[in-house]
């Protein structure tokens, strides 16, 4: 079955039950959101993801920081950001790998800014227990020992940081820097 990670706005009225999370700045969310999200922590998310105590071999944090978003068994996730569906991305990796059934919205907050009849039919779901499965979801990681037995072979590597990120200009807070040896060129999207 084909599987599309990006929604449109006029579409969010087919999946009336969803968990709305908003992945912008605190000061952005703080100005004006969507009805009934929530704000997602990225920026605390990312720091977490990389950390030898809390990265992905650490569920318990992982289920403990999405049952904090109101987040249970049942439903569907939409996450927006800034439109640039950088942040987006990001917190859809997390919850997809933990089991969380997850969608971006196309345009992020610009689209739905001013339009909360857009989201209307969103109704979020009651929270409630959640357990996060490491690889439940759509995505899973490969850890270095299996990747560096598959160089070589018909596996594609891309790499998906940004420009900054790719030129070692935006470290974010991680401690490599640079492209990694081979690696094509991230894609940049105008």
């Amino acid at each position: 079955m084909s599987y599309d990670p990006i929604i449109e706005a006029f579409s969010i009225k087919d999946r009336p039950k969803m968990h709305i999370l908003d992945v912008r700045v605190a000061d952005a969310f703080g100005r004006d959101h969507a009805p009934r999200s929530v704000r997602v922590p990225i920026e605390d998310w990312e720091v977490a993801a990389r950390s030898g105590e809390t990265s992905f071999d650490n569920m318990d944090y992982w289920q403990k920081a999405i049952t904090e978003l109101g987040i249970g068994e049942e439903g569907v996730v939409l996450v927006y950001d800034d439109g640039q569906m950088t942040e987006a991305a990001r917190a859809w990796f997390i919850l997809q790998y933990c089991g969380v059934e997850t969608f971006i919205l196309n345009g992020g907050w610009r689209v739905i800014a001013g339009r909360p009849e857009l989201l209307d039919a969103a109704r979020p779901l009651e929270g409630g227990s959640f357990k996060a499965v490491p690889g439940a979801g759509r995505v899973g990681l490969a850890d270095r020992r299996i990747l560096k037995g598959q160089i070589g072979s018909d596996v594609r590597i891309f790499d998906a940081r940004t420009r900054g990120e790719f030129d070692g200009e935006d470290l974010r807070p991680c401690s490599s820097c640079g492209c990694k040896r081979g690696a094509p060129s991230p894609i940049t999207m105008g």
